[in-house]
């Protein structure tokens, strides 16, 4: 299930920035259990990056931050990654420098 779950998370986002033609190759910079009994994964990708103010809503269904309101897509990718995380009793958040790409953090249980 965990290798179904993180393709089909990297899936979502990766087929969001293909869609908006951009260079944003994503990479997974660790997958680490903790002592609660979740795994920790974060992924990174060099795409344009989320201004700060977009932060706090880009998991909402049908959001798109402020930079990318001239690309095509609905506004779901996150959306749908993050019900899949959730749906897996875990939780998901990320960070970006409008410029330099996006962190993306999810936890699952093992």
């Amino acid at each position: 299930i965990l290798d179904t779950l993180l393709d089909r998370t990297l899936l979502e986002r990766g087929a969001s920035a293909l869609e908006r033609s951009e260079v944003a190759v994503a990479e997974l910079l660790e997958a680490a259990p903790d002592a609660a009994g979740f795994v920790r994964f974060s992924v990174r990708d060099q795409g344009r990056g989320m201004p700060a103010a977009s932060l706090g809503r880009v998991f909402d269904r049908f959001y798109r931050a402020a930079n990318q309101e001239s690309h095509t897509g609905a506004g779901l990718g996150l959306a749908i990654a993050r019900e899949i995380v959730v749906a897996h009793g875990g939780s998901i958040d990320c960070s970006s420098v409008e410029g330099e790409g996006t962190d993306f953090h999810f936890v699952l249980a093992r």
